[in-house]
């Protein structure tokens, strides 16, 4: 299934729970509902992995695809991860 159709189905089922119409918009339906939208809660989840990586707190064959630059200046603890490169052969 595409990431697409999840996102389609997750609108479908936000207006099915609040009885509102096909072409009614769904933001306002997410906020009533208290439901996180699909591509907001994969983000939540990444940024979740991101503030454990700082902590060294995800297991090693996560902490493994990143790893954190170090800051030549102090801006307010922020931080830039390097992030590995896919493969492309196997």
């Amino acid at each position: 299934m595409a990431l697409n159709q999840i996102v389609v189905l997750q609108k479908q089922a936000v207006r099915i729970i609040n009885k509102a119409g096909n072409y009614e918009t769904t933001n306002p339906l997410f906020i009533k509902s208290h439901v996180m939208k699909f591509n907001d809660l994969v983000y939540y989840e990444i940024m979740q992995i991101m503030i454990g990586a700082k902590s060294k707190s995800p297991p090693g064959y996560i902490q493994r695809f990143f790893s954190i630059q170090e800051c030549k200046y102090d801006f307010r603890d922020v931080c830039k991860f390097n992030v590995q490169k896919a493969k492309k052969g196997i």
